[in-house]
């Protein structure tokens, strides 16, 4: 008579669904853009990967890649790009407005709206502006009238440098200066001379 088999105990089963669940199978080929010069290879973030994956994608996500993309490699999470000028171009729009969206819901003490403003006063926000054809400028001045607006200005106005910069800028440029060329110098050093009242500037 055969000798029965041993039981496999309820606690064994649960451990080998665990490790059926942690199991990745190894990739033995690379993703056929991976030895393509013209394209670059981009990690996606997890939220996007998400996103994706329950069906729930952010507006303005589904532009990027789409699960049937030839770009994407799913098994690892990557993104292959060819940054043509046509590409290059609209992600400078994107971080653009995105940027200015952000000083819609950020709250007057964040670190999001200070690090937001801070971007908007610097070289960096002239180079995408020249990128777009768009003037750096007349975007900077609207700054304050988006703040006050959507925040309250004369809170932010009381711990923000960069606020209280671009309401100085805003009230030299509309008081007769030239705002065809850069005026990044009257920004780049905010520890200069003591910001005007707040009830002198207009908004």
């Amino acid at each position: 008579m055969a000798r029965p088999k041993k039981a496999i105990t309820k606690a064994q089963i649960n451990a080998e669904l665990e490790r059926k669940k942690q199991f990745k199978p190894k990739r033995k080929t690379d993703h056929f853009l991976s030895v393509n010069a013209e394209y670059t290879c981009h990690s996606l973030d997890e939220d996007i990967i998400t996103a994706h994956r329950v069906g729930k994608v952010a507006l303005g996500q589904d532009v990027f890649f789409s699960l049937m993309d030839d770009c994407l490699d799913a098994a690892r999470g990557e993104y292959y790009i060819h940054w043509s000028d046509e590409n290059i171009k609209a992600l400078w729009e994107s971080i653009l407005y995105r940027s200015l969206g952000m000083l819609r819901y950020a709250k007057a003490n964040s670190e999001i709206l200070n690090d937001e403003l801070e971007w908007i006063c610097s070289a960096n926000f002239d180079y995408v502006c020249q990128s777009l054809d768009l003037d750096a400028c007349l975007i900077r001045i609207a700054v304050p009238q988006i703040l006050q607006q959507y925040n309250q200005l004369n809170e932010i106005l009381v711990t923000n440098k960069y606020a209280k910069a671009l309401c100085e800028y805003k009230h030299f440029i509309l008081n007769g200066s030239n705002c065809s060329s850069s005026n990044s110098h009257l920004y780049s050093d905010l520890e200069g001379p003591e910001i005007p009242p707040w009830h002198d500037l207009k908004f």
